[in-house]
């Protein structure tokens, strides 16, 4: 992540092509890289067939969704009342 933010200030600070294109992909592989890395560590652990994986890895991923806005209106609660 801080190799991402460091291209990220160059990019914005030179205005060069050639490094926003490098943040872009670079954006792309931090977000790819956790979910395949999740879902075949799942495929690994459970040893299950894909079906049945990739159903269980898209209710995770929905739990997920769930607790993120759980915690993002709590904060938001939060810092609105305190």
């Amino acid at each position: 992540m801080l190799f991402y933010f460091l291209i990220s200030i160059l990019a914005d600070s030179l205005d060069v092509p050639a490094l926003s294109a490098i943040e872009e992909w670079l954006g792309y592989g931090l977000f790819l890289y956790p979910s395949i890395y999740l879902l075949l560590s799942m495929k690994r652990f459970y040893a299950d067939r894909w079906g049945k994986l990739i159903l269980r890895f898209c209710v995770l991923l929905f739990l997920l969704l769930i607790v993120m806005l759980v915690l993002f209106v709590a904060l938001a609660l939060f810092t609105y009342f305190f």
